[in-house]
Order: C-alpha cells, then structure tokens, then sequence
C-alpha cells in the first residue's frame, strides 16, 4: 500500500463486490480515506451515485467551465452528486425534480430549477450543451399499455404464453409466489401498505407514471397517467387499480374469494374503469 495504512477508515467501490461481507479483499485503488465527517453508513451510499455522475460528466461529456447542462432527477441518487460536480467544473446547472424537492436542487446549487410535474422542461430549458438523462434513457422503455400487461402475464398464470419469452414461460409457481409477494408489500414504494389495503392486488409503479397489476390465476392489468403523488406513485393510474379492484372484488386480501377462473368477475370490465387522462390495458 501507498496511500493507505493498517487501520484506516475507507470507502470505496469494490470492482467484484463483497459490500455484505464481514471481510473484502480490495485493490487500493477502489477505496479511499473516509471522511471523518460520514458514518459509514453515509460513506457507503456515496460512491456508486457519485461514480456514475463523475463518468458521465467529466469521462464522457467533458463538461467544462462556461458550459450548460441539464440534469434530469437532478435530487436523485445520481443526479444530486452531478449537481454539485458540474457547479465545480464552472457548468451552469438546469435540474429537474418534483415539487418537493425543489429546495434541495437550491441547496445542491442547481442554477435554474424546474418542477417537472407543473412545467415542461423544454419551454425553460435553453441554450444546453450537455444533458443528462440516466433514468429515462438507461432505466426505462417505451411501451403501450397492452404491451406492460401482456408482458407481466407470466407473474399471473402458469403454462405458456403466446407472445411471452422463453424465460417467462419457464416461471415456476414458487417464483410467481415469490415476485407477488414482493409486489404486494413493495411494489408502490412507501404507498405499498396503503395499496395492499385500498386495492388489494400486488402492483408494481414506475415513476413514468405506470402501474402494472396483477391478477393471480386470472391475468395483469396496467394503468398509466404521468402527474405522481408524493410517494412516487401516478395519482389517477392508482385510483383506477382501485376502482378495478372494487368493481370486480378482486382484491387477494379479501377473505371470501371468487374461484380462480371465475368468468363473472373479470369480463365486464373494459373501457369503464378509464380514468380521465389516463391509458388502461388489461391482458384478461
């Protein structure tokens, strides 16, 4: 070692991982000295958000003094450390986030701030050199509706189905169950436990405004509309899983349930449960 002795505090990135690990064997080059102000805790969360903020602006854009950029989920994980490395680079810094995080984006020291749910970047927005988009462009497809419901399918019914890939058609029931379970109690972020009472269904929310539903042994709904709530959640797509749920008692909590199959609850449901605003799909 050059840099570091026998006792150091250090953080790092392990490149082969081991973060769960009593003991990591490491290269001195992925760690460095912990900040005496971080816990470890703190430290930890520090080094995949600020390594893909730094590679992205410094390694791949080359971001420089005088220049403007744009940083779309500028109080994320990621954007919040590119926020602040590009006010170091002398970069004029537009971010977007959603009304409760305007003031954060303020205190990293974003230039222009815009609340994506209320304003359309595009119309504020101007003159940008750089912009940077990790969410929509690495996390996230287009897709319809139809296309998300068909495509969760395989977390509702066992057997093949037509349309749905070779590693779908291969889930096992205990998978299924597995996948479901996590839905149910994860799957709407901190909302979860308010929707597994509301609506019942194990759900899955994307901060594009989607949320997919399940129906175990019968098939998968999605519902869309962009304005989210403060838990992430898209407002209208999640009232209308709940008016699903209502309309046809589906809920998988209740405790007299229709016979799996049933053809009465799921038929008569179409174009009734369409939010204003809003893009539902079912795969029934």
């Amino acid at each position: 070692m050059t840099t570091l002795k026998k006792g150091d505090a250090v953080y790092g990135y392990p490149t082969f991982g081991g973060g769960w690990a009593e003991y990591v064997a490491v290269k001195e080059f992925e760690v460095a000295t912990k900040p005496k102000s971080l816990s470890f805790a703190e430290a930890a969360a520090v080094p995949l958000g600020a390594l893909t903020a730094w590679q992205a602006l410094v390694d791949v854009a080359k971001l420089h003094a005088g220049q403007t950029i744009l940083i779309h989920g500028g109080s994320g994980g990621v954007g919040s450390f590119a926020v602040q490395i590009a006010k170091a680079r002398g970069a004029r810094v537009i971010a977007t986030a959603s009304t409760g995080n305007q003031d954060l984006l303020k205190q990293l020291g974003a230039d222009l701030v815009i609340d994506y749910s209320k304003t359309k970047f595009e119309d504020v927005a101007k003159d940008v050199d750089v912009v940077l988009d990790t969410y929509c462009r690495q996390c996230a497809i287009t897709m319809s509706c139809r296309q998300v419901a068909r495509s969760a399918m395989p977390l509702a019914v066992s057997g093949e189905i037509v349309g749905a890939s070779e590693a779908s058609n291969r889930l096992s029931e205990a998978q299924r169950h597995i996948v479901n379970a996590l839905m149910l109690t994860r799957g709407t972020y901190n909302a979860s436990g308010d929707f597994a009472t509301r609506v019942g269904l194990p759900l899955k929310s994307g901060v594009g405004g989607g949320i997919v539903a399940i129906l175990p042994g019968v098939g998968a709904l999605c519902a869309w509309s962009p304005g989210l709530d403060a838990t992430g959640n898209s407002v209208a797509a999640g009232r209308a899983v709940e008016i699903f749920a209502q309309q046809t008692g589906s809920s998988v909590l209740r405790l007299s349930r229709k016979q799996e199959g049933d053809p009465v609850a799921y038929r008569s449901i179409g174009a009734s449960v369409v939010v204003d605003a809003s893009g539902i799909e079912s795969a029934l």
